[in-house]
């Protein structure tokens, strides 16, 4: 069953809790380091890299894209596409859809401090973490009209593909006037945002906030579990929020528009197995909160 409501400003406190604002809304050949210079029509010159890190980059009149592929799994063997760096173009794409080792095959990985920005469009594809932080690493995305984040893996049971993964000190996504951001995974274990779901006390959260932002998973599509020091948080804020997928806020918070006013539509998720029961019980409502 699908709900959709215009949201309006709603506060709560608690350390289990899933904050709505409205009163009513539920249920990369690896190779040298080589700069192709195409030139589309739109004028645009082009950047493609074959299983290559990233780390400096800053042409905001370029294109750049980031291809990785098999072979960096005997090359390189660990590593991404971005790591650990900071990266301005007009657009950005990432590929990373191939059957890697689990760091191999992520978009962007970073321990330490990370900045992507881009004037147009960036899209990230990735079999397992699209974006992945760890120790204390951070990640600012912002500047793009359009954002597309899809983690493509999946076995059901244990190793899949996070869209966007907190484990680290935060994720903050930034979208331009009117953009919309589109994050999405295939995984049934996994969520399309959020922090470990394997293991506690990890990450601090993740904040994105754009015109309009979309959330994808079979199951879940945000999950929020216990934080490195305290409760792990999700802040959503757009126009419009759209949600494919089951929320949990085990040990964590998640607040929606809670100062943005717009409205939200939650769509129940599927899922595969019978030890994948649904996240949060729809039919309860108490005062726009969702209880768990």
């Amino acid at each position: 069953m699908n709900y959709s409501r215009t949201s309006k400003k709603s506060h709560h406190r608690g350390a289990r809790r899933i904050l709505l604002a409205s009163l009513a809304v539920a249920a990369l050949a690896c190779g040298t380091t080589a700069y192709a210079n195409d030139t589309p029509a739109s004028g645009t010159e082009t950047d493609t890299l074959v299983n290559q890190i990233v780390r400096n980059y800053d042409h905001p009149d370029r294109d750049l894209i980031i291809n990785w592929d098999e072979r960096s799994n005997t090359l390189l063997k660990d590593g991404s596409a971005i790591r650990n760096g900071t990266v301005n173009a007009r657009n950005i794409t990432i590929d990373a859809n191939f059957n890697g080792n689990q760091w191999t095959d992520k978009g962007i990985i970073s321990e330490g401090t990370t900045h992507v920005t881009a004037g147009e469009n960036i899209n990230v594809k990735a079999h397992d973490d699209a974006v992945y932080t760890q120790s204390n690493g951070s990640i600012v995305i912002d500047g793009f009209k359009n954002l597309i984040i899809k983690a493509t893996g999946n076995n059901w049971v244990s190793i899949g593909g996070y869209g966007v993964v907190d484990n680290g000190d935060g994720i903050k996504i930034q979208g331009a006037e009117g953009s919309t951001v589109n994050i999405s995974t295939v995984a049934g274990y996994q969520s399309a945002i959020g922090n470990s779901v394997e293991n506690p006390k990890l990450g601090k959260g993740v904040t994105i906030n754009a015109n309009e932002i979309t959330l994808d998973a079979p199951r879940l599509a945000i999950f929020a579990g216990p934080g490195k020091s305290r409760d792990f948080a999700v802040n959503l804020n757009a126009s419009t929020v759209n949600i494919k997928g089951a929320i949990d806020a085990a040990g964590g918070n998640v607040s929606i528009n809670s100062d943005t006013n717009g409205s939200v539509t939650i769509e129940k998720g599927t899922w595969k197995g019978s030890f994948f029961a649904p996240a949060v019980p729809y039919s309860i409502l108490q005062q726009g909160i969702l209880v768990m």
